[in-house]
């Protein structure tokens, strides 16, 4: 609830979280790590449930639905992409068989470790670099990252081992970029954190629920018949990402125009009628949402209301309470459309 969803801040806490789990399941015994790691998830639901009930705790006020469903087109668009991603990603991984890698059981292990690497290095150099990365810029060198670990699969025997370290590590990746795309947007108003929670990790899992079953289904089948489908199955993953590069990137663009781009006056105008519909304000209560989006202070729109201030005033608590926004910069960032720059 208090995450800037950055990569410095969000990649760096999911790193040394991956860090932890994998050092703290190595201590473990195995019957005991399946079921914590089972019950993560349920922690968080649970500390999500727990959040609601404390009043100190705001959640961000949702924008009018108008607004809203550009928001919950991108994150099906992204989930989407995401699912494909991961799918190709742990296809890659289950039917390089571990038996060959020179760290044998251990490369899982090893795979989930260089993704934590990774995001730690982006965070990284985003800390130190003048210029700030852009998230949404990292989506399309991850679609390509598996694409070159598909073509180092295909390549030679000897590639099966980085081209492993690709799948699982890029596929940790996605999950911790998913959240930050979702994230963004639900501080902004656009979604409720309990569905970016599920959306986040229901594409994810189906992901890779996906590519492993047919990994599987294709090993169960005989050794010819598996040597004759993975290639040209290789091949159309590389193609299927190929293809949603172009989508992705446009995508890419609606949502820095969704959390980024100063409104313009008439969408201003736009958002509070909206608004005004959506919480159930009297015409009076709407007429002053406008002037406080312009800029008028409580005299100034008296004044233009040929109303006194005190009056003003009664108007504008009763606007807070019904949009339960509980002072004027809330106000004026929701009218922004909580619109800046990450």
């Amino acid at each position: 609830m208090k995450a800037n969803f950055t990569i410095n801040h969000i990649g760096t806490v999911f790193g040394i979280t991956l860090f932890l789990c994998v050092f703290v399941a190595s201590l473990l015994p195995p019957m005991i790590t399946a079921p914590a790691a089972a019950l993560l998830p349920l922690a968080s639901g649970a500390l999500l449930a727990f959040a609601r009930k404390d009043e100190k705790r705001a959640f961000p006020v949702l924008l009018p639905r108008s607004a809203t469903s550009s928001g919950f087109k991108n994150m099906l668009g992204v989930g989407f992409v995401t699912l494909l991603a991961c799918a190709a990603c742990y296809f890659l991984s289950c039917i390089i068989p571990w038996e060959v890698l020179p760290t044998g059981e251990d490369s899982f292990t090893l795979g989930i470790l260089g993704g934590a690497l990774f995001i730690l290095v982006i965070a990284g150099i985003y800390t130190l670099s003048r210029n700030r990365l852009n998230i949404f810029k990292i989506y399309p060198a991850l679609l390509i990252a598996i694409m070159v670990g598909f073509s180092l699969f295909l390549s030679s025997t000897f590639a099966y081992f980085p081209a492993f370290i690709v799948g699982i590590g890029v596929q940790s990746l996605f999950e911790v970029l998913l959240i930050m795309y979702f994230g963004i947007l639900t501080t902004k108003g656009y979604a409720t954190p309990a569905l970016t929670f599920a959306m986040a990790g229901g594409f994810v899992r189906l992901g890779l629920a996906a590519g492993n079953s047919l990994a599987l289904w294709y090993e169960s089948m005989a050794v010819p018949v598996t040597q004759a489908l993975t290639p040209p199955t290789c091949l159309a993953f590389m193609c299927l990402l190929a293809v949603v590069l172009v989508p992705l990137v446009r995508m890419e663009f609606s949502i820095v125009a969704l959390t980024a781009a100063p409104p313009t006056r008439n969408e201003v105008e736009e958002i509070c009628a909206e608004a005004a519909a959506e919480f159930g304000l009297s015409a009076r209560e709407a007429e002053i949402l406008l002037l406080i989006a312009r800029g008028h202070t409580t005299n100034s729109m008296a004044e233009k209301l040929v109303i006194s201030p005190y009056t003003v005033n009664t108007h504008i608590r009763h606007i807070y309470d019904k949009m339960q926004i509980h002072k004027r910069s809330e106000l004026l960032n929701y009218l922004n459309m909580q619109r800046s720059d990450f």
